[in-house]
């Protein structure tokens, strides 16, 4: 028989943390989440380490799950890019147009930064084998 219930029951509490200051702490105890979940929201903070650092003490240890969608800097020489479908020259060609936008990114945009190793300050503040992360 069908059923209109699904398998699971959940729910959660959308919180909306604001800006961190290098005095400030979140007003959760240590490892207080099970998931924290950042979105477009790394490349506009004035300090990444202090962000990422502040999510990493109230997330579960033991099990946590830190989940973010965010736009990154493009590495031409990184080692890790497979893709042979892509000539070397559209690598270039997107790191330049990121870095010569960035700083107007910055001034219409809310701090946006168009080219930040995001990704590599998440890699570290959560100590992610970058060869295991999922892209």
């Amino acid at each position: 028989s069908s059923s209109s219930s699904p398998l699971f029951k959940t729910s959660f509490d959308y919180i909306a943390a604001p800006e961190m200051t290098s005095s400030s702490k979140l007003p959760f105890p240590d490892e207080y989440f099970d998931a924290v979940t950042c979105c477009l929201t790394l490349c506009s903070v004035s300090d990444q380490s202090l962000e990422l650092n502040e999510m990493n003490r109230v997330l579960n240890s033991n099990g946590g799950t830190f989940g973010y969608v965010e736009h990154v800097a493009v590495r031409v020489d990184d080692d890790s890019k497979n893709d042979d479908s892509r000539p070397r020259w559209s690598y270039e060609f997107l790191e330049r147009q990121q870095q010569t936008l960035d700083p107007l990114q910055q001034a219409v945009a809310d701090n946006c930064h168009l080219h930040r190793n995001t990704d590599l300050a998440v890699w570290d503040t959560f100590g992610c084998d970058k060869s295991k992360a999922v892209i």
